[in-house]
């Protein structure tokens, strides 16, 4: 009597990896996280961005605001979270997972911290690091999972 242990690799089409009677085949190489199309990932990074911050002590706030609130067809502005310690502080987090972030994905929360009075802010992105100002931590993703 002969008998294949489970996972041991024989022929091609025998009881291997794939399962009993399948073909060997490559499967297609899916993309890394940092190789896929932010519009695609972009909801999965700010749950992981917005779980990092989570914290007893934290309450994890959502803003989003009409540029002039007295014009209801003006446009909206928003931060992905608003990280606010029990004393009252806020540190406003917005996410930016692309490779390249520019002045205006700075902007909204430049605004966010001069209308609040918030002394620094956070910008996760996909790959940069950068100091906008002395205010401003642009931060690669990974550094910030790091850092909490």
């Amino acid at each position: 009597m002969h008998m294949r242990i489970s996972g041991a690799r024989g022929a091609p089409g025998e009881d291997d990896a794939h399962g009993p009677g399948r073909p060997e085949r490559d499967l297609p190489r899916r993309p890394s996280l940092w190789e896929s199309p932010p519009d695609v990932v972009g909801p999965l990074v700010e749950t992981m961005v917005q779980a990092a911050i989570r914290d007893a002590n934290l309450a994890v706030h959502f803003y989003r605001e009409r540029v002039d609130p007295e014009d209801r067809r003006s446009p909206f502005e928003e931060v992905d979270f608003v990280a606010e310690r029990t004393d009252g502080e806020v540190l406003p987090v917005e996410v930016k997972f692309r490779r390249r972030v520019d002045d205006g994905d700075f902007a909204t929360v430049r605004r966010f911290m001069d209308k609040h009075r918030c002394r620094r802010g956070v910008l996760v992105t996909r790959e940069t690091c950068a100091l906008d100002g002395d205010r401003i931590l642009a931060v690669p993703l990974r550094d910030f999972l790091l850092a909490y």
